[in-house]
C-alpha cells in the first residue's frame, strides 16, 4: 500500500537562525542541507525530525532526534503518531529527491510537490524493526569509516618518523629522534638525518624516464586500459582501473608509444594536481599526456621511491618548482633534480614494507566499508518496497 508524504507527516519551514545563533557549543544543533552548521540558543523544533533541503544539495536527507534548529534552506518533516520517524528517513534517503528539482538554476523543491510523493507504507511495528535494522549496519559503516581515519592518521604519523628517523637495522625498531639521540644524526640541506642515509638527486636512481607526452592516442570502447590523470589516485597504490574511459587496441598500443610503462615503475602527473601518484601493478596499460613514468635502477628500491613521492619535503619541492605558474607543470628536468633522502637499500626495503602493512589493512577496511554500504543499499531496496517482510518476533509500541 502506498501513502502520500501528506499523509505521513507535516513539513515545516525552517527559519534564519541569525538571531539565536550560539558561539558555544550546544545540545542544540543548527542544521541545513548539509548537516550541522552551528549551535542555537534555542530550539525550533523539539526533535526526531528529518531535515530534508528546500534548496541546494537536494539528496541529503538528515535524521535529527534532539531538539534543533532548521536553517531556512530546509525543511522540518514531523511524523504523525502511526509513523517511525527514523524509517521515513531511510524511506527519503533511498528517493530520488534530485527528480523533484523544479529550479533551471538553484536546486529547489516546493512543500507542495514534496507532499505529493508517494511512499510504501507498512505497519509501525513493521517500520520500527526495518529502522532498527538499517540502523544497526549504519553503526557498522560509521566504525569502519573511524577505522580507516584512524589508519590514515596512523599513516601518516609513520611516514613522519619513517622519512626522518628511519629504522635502525640492528634492532629493527626506529631511532631515538633528533632531541632524544643527536649523536645519530647530521645536518644536510633537507635538514637532520640519520648518519648512515645520503641526500642524493632523483636522476642518479633512475634508469629510464617514460615521457609519451604529446597528442591522446585513437581510443577504444574496449582494449587495453590507458591511464590518465584521474586514473592517479592519490588514496590507492595502484592505478584506478575503475576511473578509466580510454582504451586502446593492441596495434595501437604497439605502435603509438615510444615507451611502454612495466611493474614497478612510478607514474606522477605532470599538470594541474601535481601531487598524485602512483605505481605500477602487473597489468599492461598505456599513459596518456600529461603522466611520466619513472624506472627505478635494479639496486634501489621501487616502493621506497614510491612512497617518497608521498612523502611531505618531496611535495613541498614540487610545489616550489611550479610556484607562481598560472598552470602548474612540472618539467622532466626539474623533477629528476630534486633532492632526497636516501638510506641502504635494505633499509628503504623495511620502510616500504611497514607503509605496505598499512595500506593492506586499510585496503581491507574500505573494501569492507563498500561491502557494507552495499549491504545497506540492498536491504533498503528489500524492506522500504515491501519484497521482503520483516518478521516481528515481538510487539513494538514505542515510537522510535
Amino acid at each position: 500500500m502506498y501513502k502520500a508524504l501528506r499523509e505521513l507527516c507535516v513539513i515545516e519551514y525552517g527559519a534564519s537562525p541569525k538571531a539565536i545563533r550560539s558561539e558555544d557549543i550546544t545540545n542544540i544543533g543548527i542544521y541545513g542541507t548539509g548537516g550541522l552548521v552551528g549551535y542555537s540558543k534555542q530550539p525550533l523544533f523539539s526533535g526526531q525530525i528529518v531535515v530534508v533541503a528546500r534548496k541546494g544539495t537536494l539528496d541529503n536527507p538528515i535524521y535529527v532526534e534532539k531538539p534543533c534548529w532548521v536553517i531556512d534552506t530546509a525543511y522540518a518533516a514531523i511524523t504523525k503518531e502511526f509513523v517511525c520517524t527514523k524509517w521515513l528517513y531511510y524511506h527519503l534517503l533511498m528517493f530520488d529527491l534530485k527528480k523533484l528539482n523544479e529550479s533551471t538554476g538553484v536546486p529547489s523543491i516546493s512543500r507542495d510537490y514534496l507532499y505529493k510523493q508517494r511512499l510504501y507504507y507498512l505497519s509501525y511495528p513493521e517500520q520500527q524493526k526495518i529502522a532498527n535494522i538499517l540502523s544497526c549496519i549504519d553503526k557498522v559503516i560509521e566504525k569502519t569509516e573511524a577505522a580507516i581515519e584512524k589508519y590514515k592518521s596512523i599513516k601518516t604519523g609513520m611516514m613522519q618518523d619513517l622519512f626522518t628517523r628511519g629504522i635502525d637495522i640492528k634492532t629493527g625498531k626506529l631511532r631515538p629522534s633528533y632531541k632524544d639521540a643527536p649523536q645519530l644524526y647530521k645536518n644536510t640541506e633537507l635538514g637532520w638525518i640519520p648518519k648512515e642515509w645520503e641526500v642524493d638527486i632523483l636522476i642518479n636512481n633512475i634508469d629510464e624516464v617514460i615521457d609519451n607526452r604529446g597528442k591522446t592516442p585513437v581510443c577504444s570502447d574496449a582494449g587495453i586500459p590507458l591511464l590518465e590523470i584521474k586514473s592517479l589516485d592519490s588514496n590507492k597504490r595502484y592505478p584506478d582501473y575503475e576511473s578509466v574511459t580510454k582504451f586502446v587496441s593492441d596495434n595501437v598500443y604497439d605502435t603509438w608509444f615510444r615507451q611502454y610503462i612495466r611493474e614497478n615503475d612510478i607514474l606522477i602527473s605532470t599538470v594541474g594536481s601535481l601531487n598524485l601518484s602512483t605505481i605500477m601493478d602487473k597489468k599492461k596499460a598505456g599513459v596518456a599526456q600529461n603522466i611520466i613514468g619513472l624506472r627505478i635502477r635494479k639496486n634501489q628500491s621501487p616502493d621506497y621511491y614510491y612512497y617518497l613521492t608521498k612523502h611531505e619535503e618531496f611535495i613541498t619541492q614540487i610545489n616550489r618548482l611550479v610556484m607562481n605558474a598560472v598552470q602548474p607543470s612540472l618539467k622532466v628536468p626539474h623533477l629528476l633534480g630534486i633532492k632526497h633522502i636516501k638510506p641502504s637499500l635494505v633499509e628503504q626495503e623495511i620502510i616500504a614494507n611497514k607503509l605496505m602493512k598499512i595500506d593492506s589493512i586499510s585496503i581491507y577496511t574500505n573494501n569492507e566499508l563498500i561491502k557494507y554500504k552495499n549491504m545497506k543499499l540492498g536491504l533498503m531496496s528489500a524492506l522500504l518496497t515491501g519484497k521482503v517482510r520483516v518478521k516481528l518476533n515481538e510487539d513494538i509500541s514505542e515510537k522510535g
